[in-house]
């Protein structure tokens, strides 16, 4: 079974980060490498290890991407969810996967199983093998829907797990969305104000019928980000080790709880 690991964002974590990633993901599952970063001069191992290099261009405001490729009702769906960082790194995740399918199908489609993910991800343990009939989602970090950093999922559901900018262009997204705010609806548990980008996913996931094969996988894995890293929000505050900085105490602990307190197999059926 062939297996193609993306990574998307920017290049983050460093290279004792990456060589984690190697180590305990591309190893287990024999995987070729892609990643879609913003164009940059600074080539690292990602670049020397990665089968696709796939390049986009950063945008001073990202919403510049909607104007390109939208012309319904993206710009009204998108401000539903202002309170919850739709607007900030939000647009830019789904941005990206859009790229993704519009550019590079017919390549994701040359392969039986497609790991979503971004480079920022240590991983303490070897990834179990994960059987190819599901859209697995990395336990935990859900914030009342679906966490969107790590995804496992067979190749011919990519455009039900990636191309969500057309839904958000929907009239499908804009009638629920007005429904959600006419009924004042919390519909993340955190206020009837905070649409949180998890809760696109979910959306768009249960409107596409992909949310049927939903599984979730454990984690092994936490964000971190190197010293010389530049984020946009969530400044690390606790050293993991060396110049690796944790992003979400909670992530690591519930890594070291997995790994500790219960099996975690080689492969889940």
């Amino acid at each position: 079974m062939k297996t193609l690991i993306i990574l998307t964002g920017n290049a983050r974590g460093g290279e004792e980060t990456w060589e984690s990633m190697y180590e305990n993901l591309m190893r287990p599952y024999n995987a070729d490498l892609s990643i879609c970063f913003g164009k940059t001069d600074n080539h690292n191992s990602l670049y020397k290890k990665s089968k696709y290099v796939w390049e986009i261009d950063e945008y001073s405001d990202w919403i510049d991407y909607y104007r390109e490729n939208c012309s319904n009702f993206w710009y009204e769906n998108l401000e539903y969810g202002k309170f919850g960082s739709v607007l900030s790194s939000g647009i830019i995740g789904f941005a990206i996967k859009h790229f993704i399918i519009k550019n590079y199908e017919k390549i994701l489609l040359k392969y039986d199983r497609i790991i979503l993910t971004r480079s920022d991800y240590f991983y303490a343990y070897k990834y179990p093998l994960l059987s190819n009939q599901h859209l697995w989602i990395v336990e935990g970090e859900d914030y009342g829907s679906y966490c969107d950093r790590f995804y496992v999922f067979p190749s011919k559901y990519c455009k039900e797990v990636m191309n969500i900018v057309d839904y958000i262009d929907s009239e499908h997204l804009n009638f629920t969305l007005k429904l959600i705010k006419k009924y004042n609806l919390d519909v993340t548990g955190f206020g009837n104000e905070y649409i949180n980008t998890e809760y696109y996913y979910k959306l768009f996931f249960e409107y596409n019928g992909i949310s049927k094969i939903i599984r979730r996988s454990p984690r092994v894995q936490f964000l971190v980000s190197d010293a010389k890293d530049s984020i946009r929000s969530n400044a690390p505050k606790t050293k993991y080790k060396n110049n690796l900085f944790v992003r979400y105490e909670s992530e690591l602990k519930n890594c070291f709880e997995r790994i500790k307190l219960f099996k975690v197999p080689d492969y889940i059926p």
